[in-house]
């Protein structure tokens, strides 16, 4: 663990090992409550955090805080939908099937086009 701290600047801390990220994880004073006050770089950072984490002004399930009402049917909603479309994307577009098969055949026209001798 390292903490950067600058009296009303900053007051970071990077956390790299596994178990102590679980037991951040686990404990409520970490929770996904979001102030907007406090260091200068601590509230520009979450300011950006927040807005990548979020669509159309509102935050992704997981960003919400474990005691929000709707987050965990959110949660569920959500891998319900990617997982749908983690099968189509896995897959591809049916109309990239032509290309593809295409691809696979490559080597033979290219081993054929490539046979010939240099002089």
């Amino acid at each position: 663990m390292k903490r950067t701290y600058v009296p009303g600047i900053t007051d970071i801390i990077v956390v790299t090992d596994p178990a102590e990220i679980r037991t951040i994880s686990n404990d409520s004073r970490f929770d996904r409550d979001f102030i907007g006050h406090g260091p200068v770089r601590n509230v520009r950072r979450l300011r950006k955090m927040l807005r990548i984490f979020s669509l159309n002004g509102r935050l992704f399930p997981t960003m919400l805080p474990r005691t929000n009402p709707g987050r965990a049917a959110a949660q569920d909603e959500l891998w319900s939908r990617l997982n749908v479309r983690a099968d189509e994307v896995k897959h591809g577009p049916a109309e990239l099937e032509p290309l593809a098969e295409w691809s696979e055949g490559s080597e033979l026209r290219r081993s054929s086009v490539c046979s010939c001798s240099r002089a």
